[in-house]
């Protein structure tokens, strides 16, 4: 009979979900930090990409490789040929078949984007990053348009095409825009033709983490919210409440020791080295004390 291997005693190099969430976060905290300014918040083709699929890579560090995905990605651009936006749209939706999610719209697989890949259906704004991306890699200067309730993608050197990505790459114009944005919104709420302009990649990848926060809160997936709070608060939007929220939320979870951890970082940072953060140190301490 063949021996058993021995039971692996877990002292080798293989790294913990949250040793691997740390990593993650600490390489998208660089990317979302990277000054943009000189590039109108344009980034340069792989970056966009990068920080979305990092978002799953932080929900499932175990099942996403993200480097392998970008190889992926990279592969896909080159079969774009001629390099347009009408060639790069035929394939990503006529021949790969990527489509919206009718049957399950809210459903966190859509905002994964390598989930996206995998099922080839998704939301507005991940769909948008998809043929955004890879338009750039191809060569092809495509722009996110974050319209209110619905994300398109705009041509720059047509600015009245847009692709309707969640509608199977459907091109149409300003006009059924506007009638797509108040078909989505009450009649009280008024069309802007800013809402056509191009939307900063910063924004977009916010926005991705935006519809996962709601879904999580809405589900009450704590633990899932807080991972997602905790990428959201290196988008530079937020602030101090986005912080109190994150701590709040860590507590829901359970999970004590990262709560503490976050408030004496908070009372750390903190302006006010008198009573506030007097008390933030103080309930940290209580929820240490509940660990024992």
């Amino acid at each position: 009979m063949d021996e058993e291997p021995p039971m692996d005693s877990g002292s080798g190099d293989r790294t913990s979900p949250g040793d691997a969430r740390v990593e993650i976060e600490r390489r998208f905290a660089a990317l979302m930090g990277h000054n943009d300014l000189a590039t109108d918040g344009i980034w340069e083709a792989e970056r966009l990409l990068e920080a979305t699929l990092l978002i799953g890579a932080h929900a499932r560090p175990a099942e996403v490789d993200v480097d392998s995905r970008l190889h992926d990605l990279r592969a896909m651009a080159s079969c774009t040929d001629p390099p347009t936006l009408p060639s790069l749209v035929e394939w990503l939706f006529d021949e790969l078949g990527f489509r919206g999610d009718t049957d399950d719209y809210t459903a966190p697989e859509n905002s994964y984007l390598d989930r996206v890949l995998d099922r080839r259906r998704g939301l507005p704004v991940t769909l948008a990053v998809l043929t955004v991306g890879v338009g750039r890699l191809a060569g092809i200067p495509a722009r996110v348009v974050g319209m209110p309730g619905h994300v398109l993608v705009g041509d720059p050197l047509d600015p009245d095409l847009f692709i309707d990505v969640f509608a199977g790459g459907r091109r149409i114009d300003s006009e059924e825009a506007r009638r797509i944005f108040e078909s989505l919104h009450p009649p009280s709420t008024r069309f802007s033709r800013s809402y056509l302009e191009a939307t900063p990649d910063r924004l977009t990848v916010t926005r991705v983490l935006a519809n996962l926060q709601e879904i999580h809160r809405r589900d009450r997936r704590h633990s899932a919210l807080a991972d997602v709070l905790r990428l959201r608060r290196h988008t530079g939007l937020g602030g101090r409440s986005l912080e109190t929220v994150l701590v709040k939320t860590l507590v829901r979870a359970g999970r004590f020791d990262e709560a503490a951890d976050e408030l004496e970082s908070m009372a750390r940072l903190s302006s006010d080295s008198g009573p506030e953060a007097a008390d933030m140190e103080a309930a940290a301490a209580r929820l240490r004390a509940r660990l024992n």
